[in-house]
């Protein structure tokens, strides 16, 4: 609640007093890093992250939120991997294009819709959308 309501230092004092007593807790390690990629501190975020994933390394939203961190850090190759860990390659091409649209990107993200469409095995109807969207984009 506190990170929603941007008392981000106060979530994560809670969230560190709960991983001293649970330091294998995935979600709680999950949490916190999240809360240190809300304030842009990625390095911290990347360690809590990582640490989630060391206690569980198939906790999705740890690997969802590491490519994130990732794709902040200007880092798309390692952001491609860690989304890959929990969905397909044509969704992951998806995804990373479409952060990289929002952050204004055009050119990788046509690039990688592209990509997405190529590596799907069937019609990939939402990365041809964001595809026009970020061609759209691009023009004006």
């Amino acid at each position: 609640m506190e990170d929603l309501e941007n008392n981000n230092e106060a979530a994560r004092t809670y969230f560190r007093l709960i991983l001293a007593f649970q330091p294998q807790s995935a979600i709680i390690a999950t949490n916190l890093g999240y809360s240190f990629y809300l304030v842009g501190d990625f390095d911290n975020a990347e360690s809590y992250l990582k640490q989630a994933l060391r206690a569980d390394p198939s906790f999705t939203r740890a690997w969802s939120n590491l490519g994130l961190v990732y794709i902040r850090q200007g880092n798309y190759r390692r952001a491609l991997a860690s989304f890959e860990q929990t969905m397909t390659t044509a969704d992951a091409l998806n995804d990373l294009g479409y952060f990289l649209m929002l952050e204004g990107k055009y050119e990788q993200a046509i690039s990688l819709f592209k990509q997405a469409i190529d590596t799907s095995p069937t019609y990939f109807e939402r990365a041809h959308k964001n595809l026009k969207i970020a061609l759209a984009s691009k023009i004006n």
